[in-house]
């Protein structure tokens, strides 16, 4: 997760820095901003990619999880139905 924030601050720093650089560079109005246009989505698209590929961790992270917690339910009720036929078997 540290790894993470570290990532986004790095974009957000370098986000800044191409915004910056454009808005003092000696270029016409128009042109800037159809860079700073142009870099924004380009940031943009680095950060759907990245979000995307967060949300697919987590996804299969869920899936595992859900899928252990399916075989612990599922040996739990072996060692119950287990524990009553002994009981059963005690009792008759």
């Amino acid at each position: 997760m540290k790894s993470k924030k570290i990532l986004l601050t790095i974009l957000a720093s370098v986000a800044s820095g191409v915004i910056i650089g454009m808005l003092f560079a000696p270029k016409k109005g128009a042109k800037t901003r159809k860079m700073i246009l142009q870099g924004g989505e380009a940031l943009t698209d680095a950060f759907k990619q990245k979000l995307n590929s967060i949300s697919e961790s987590i996804a299969e992270g869920y899936d595992i999880t859900l899928d252990k917690a399916d075989a612990l339910v599922e040996n739990g009720k072996g060692k119950y139905d287990n524990v009553v036929k002994e009981i059963k078997k005690v009792t008759t």
